[in-house]
């Protein structure tokens, strides 16, 4: 009775030492046949190996179904702390692939020239890069790099770069490589603006909030960041490397940023935002931010002084009273007809006035132009075109949802319109 109890013991052990999954060692993907949800330089837990079939089955946490490679895509570790020094190590060299464009280009068991061929490549074979060494060296003449590759069947040796092609994605930016790659295209100008800049200037439409010197995309390459910054956003991306991510498109290795080069002025730029994808598009061409900038205030103030030159105080029956001062203040009183279907309860009698919405260029627009009131209590926008006559002025309300961007996308199609006499011109001769 003991011995069988000793035995259904061992039973028991036995069974619950197969259903725990302990890993059996650590792998670092160096060549991954599925980029996406296992990219190569992953680390991950080996599940089971395979000794005669020479694969690994392994296991990734944020990943429900397991990979299975040959052992020879993989580098094997005991300790899951050196399998993460080694991936990080291995990073800068994860996404890189060649292609041989020699026939028979050896690969050698040392960087030198001498050393045995353990390999030789056909024509146009892809090939994985894992390594590379510090510096170019000079080969009877032809000046390249000694890169340390892993073929189709698993044979690890250095092949001289000269007669390689770096396929994407590749490592296009380190801080020693050529100038002659989009990087150098993208750096060429020390801020992109936003699209949206040229718009507002074709159409005279400067929405000064949106329309900044400290708005765009600034290229930063000695320190190795970027720097986007837009209304509502902000942010810094630092790079020791970027990989190439298509043709004329690059990224930083987290993908956290991707560039696409759309023209020589015109760069795409797509980065994550509250867990999405967003893309904005700017413009290399350059443009006077700062004078473009005075040249719209200046137009504004312009605005101001032809209403004010009809008088400081304007009064209807019905609307109150508005008196308007040099700092573009107002005292608006009396508009309790108004409340609460234009002006909000509680918005106050005072605040500013700005010329800051436009129309748009697809409405027929024959109005002197349109005034914002700014209530300071609320705050509240209330939006009106306006009409100057040698009399007063003739407001007509705009419904905020007109309003898109500062633009006035429509005309009202029941027009409120009131007319505000001039104090000045009730008394002249």
């Amino acid at each position: 009775m003991r011995y069988l109890t000793n035995s259904v013991l061992t039973l028991i052990v036995l069974a619950f030492l197969n259903s725990c999954s302990f890993p059996k060692g650590y792998a670092v993907l160096l060549w991954s046949p599925d980029e996406i949800h296992f990219p190569s330089g992953s680390v991950m837990s080996i599940k089971s190996e395979s000794k005669i079939k020479k694969r690994y089955t392994l296991q990734k946490k944020s990943y429900p179904t397991p990979l299975i490679i040959p052992t020879w895509k993989a580098a094997f570790f005991k300790s899951k702390k050196k399998a993460n020094v080694f991936s990080k190590h291995y990073q800068k060299f994860a996404p890189i692939t060649a292609k041989a464009t020699h026939i028979g280009l050896p690969i050698r068991k040392k960087m030198d020239n001498l050393s045995p061929i353990v390999y030789r490549l056909g024509d146009g074979e892809i090939i994985k890069v894992l390594n590379r060494s510090e510096k170019e060296v000079n080969l009877s003449g032809f000046k390249d790099y000694w890169y340390y590759v892993l073929t189709i069947d698993g044979t690890k040796g250095w092949a001289f770069g000269y007669y390689l092609k770096i396929l994407n994605p590749n490592i296009i930016t380190n801080i020693n490589q050529r100038k002659s790659d989009i990087r150098s295209l993208i750096n060429m100008h020390p801020v992109w603006y936003p699209e949206y800049f040229y718009t507002m200037v074709r159409d005279h439409q400067i929405d000064l909030s949106r329309f900044k010197e400290t708005y765009g995309f600034f290229p930063y390459p000695k320190e190795h960041y970027f720097l986007l910054r837009l209304p509502k956003i902000e942010k810094s991306f630092p790079y020791e490397a970027l990989i190439n991510l298509g043709e004329n498109r690059i990224g930083t290795p987290d993908l956290r940023l991707e560039l696409e080069l759309l023209g020589k002025n015109k760069l795409s730029v797509f980065f994550i935002e509250d867990g999405k994808t967003q893309r904005r598009i700017f413009s290399g061409v350059a443009i006077n931010v700062k004078e473009l900038t005075e040249r719209e205030i200046k137009r504004r103030n312009a605005q101001f002084k032809d209403l004010l030159d009809l008088g400081e105080i304007f009064e209807n029956t019905y609307y109150g009273i508005l008196k308007i001062a040099d700092d573009q203040s107002f005292l608006w009183t009396g508009y309790n007809q108004l409340t609460p279907t234009l002006i909000k309860e509680k918005a106050g009698n005072v605040g500013t006035i700005a010329f800051n919405v436009f129309p748009s260029k697809d409405i027929s627009f024959s109005q002197t132009g349109i005034i914002t009131f700014l209530f300071q209590a609320l705050p509240q926008h209330v939006y009106f075109m306006y009409q100057l006559t040698k009399k007063g002025v003739r407001l007509t309300y705009l419904p905020a949802h007109l309003i898109k961007d500062k633009i006035l996308t429509a005309l009202p199609t029941h027009p409120f319109i009131i007319f505000f006499y001039s104090k000045i011109q009730e008394v002249s001769p």
